[in-house]
């Protein structure tokens, strides 16, 4: 569930502070950037139609009182008898201005949340056309600010397919590191002590406080853990977007790693009584929406007793009782 304002709002506004921005810069400058304002201008369709609007608005309070900054008393008498009305039609005109950017603003510097509950999945459409799609139980922060478009993934895991545009740089933060691109389509994933960044095309950066640390290639996975050094790998990709689809796809897999990730989509989670089964290696695939149907295939293969409870599905050997 969006637990900000709509995206068609976002655009809307975005622009409208850009529009407003670019008025005060080419109408207040002695050589204003008109090279820069031609390619905003030529963007998007809207762009023009925002700077119109915002020129309009500049225009009109010349209009109520071009001559503001003179002394009322030098005036003729029919303009000094109107200056006050003009002054206060001025000061509304441009306080309603000032507030409505003011207000954009402080949208736009406000971060926008998305999130994901346990076992859902959810695709957004950002204002400039990226699109974002949520696994399980992830939290997503979406903010502008200058140039650079920014998301913070807070935990969980995303994938984002990003609108090229070379002026503005797409920026995915994730624990301490950051992921810089253009435009591309990666996977992002943030536990509490790992941070997988895996690129699907194009290409990416991964940065600390700001500096490259390392430049991925389609196919490579960035991988730090808490308590190691920071790898590259080349994963099975079909692996790694699996739950774009509602499935677990797995390849040799630890018994325990298996049941942590089925359990990353249920709020009733599969407890392996048995740790010494943790080693067992499993292949399949499965859906994340049936963890019923997972347990009971665990407790076929390894002749495990399952017991189901309000609070989980106990996988204990045959014979015995899962303690409480």
């Amino acid at each position: 569930m969006n637990a900000g304002r709509p995206d068609r709002d976002e655009g809307h506004v975005g622009v409208q502070t850009d529009a407003a921005l670019w008025v005060v810069r080419t109408r207040d400058a002695a050589q204003p950037d008109l090279t820069t304002l031609d390619c905003w201008l030529q963007a998007d369709p809207t762009h023009a139609d925002a700077y119109m609007d915002a020129a309009g608005v500049w225009d009109d309070l010349g209009q109520v009182l071009p001559d503001w900054k003179r002394d009322p008393v030098a005036l003729p008498a029919p303009e000094r008898a109107a200056a006050p009305r003009r002054m206060r039609i001025a000061i509304a005109a441009f306080a309603s201005f000032a507030v409505a950017c003011f207000l954009a603003v402080q949208w736009l510097v406000s971060p926008t949340p998305y999130a994901t509950g346990i076992g859902e999945q959810r695709t957004i459409t950002l204002a400039d056309g990226t699109r974002a799609t949520l696994n399980t139980d992830s939290v997503i922060r979406v903010s502008r600010f200058g140039n650079e478009r920014r998301v913070t993934l807070e935990r969980g895991e995303a994938q984002f397919d990003v609108t090229h545009d070379p002026r503005r740089p797409f920026l995915v933060s994730a624990s301490d590191r950051t992921v810089r691109v253009l435009g591309t389509s990666f996977v992002v994933r943030r536990d509490a002590e790992r941070v997988d960044v895996t690129l699907l095309s194009g290409s990416v950066a991964v940065e600390r406080g700001g500096v490259t640390t390392v430049q991925l290639q389609p196919g490579e996975r960035y991988r730090l853990l808490s308590d190691q050094p920071a790898r590259i790998d080349r994963p099975r990709i079909d692996i790694v977007t699996a739950w774009r689809s509602g499935k677990l796809l797995l390849d040799d897999t630890p018994l325990s790693d298996a049941i942590a990730e089925m359990n990353r989509y249920s709020g009733r989670p599969i407890i392996l009584g048995e740790p010494a089964l943790g080693q067992q290696r499993l292949s399949g695939l499965f859906d994340t929406r049936d963890t019923n149907a997972f347990a009971h295939t665990i407790a076929e293969i390894y002749d495990l007793r399952l017991q189901e409870r309000r609070d989980g599905y106990y996988l204990v050997r045959t014979g015995k009782t899962a303690g409480r």
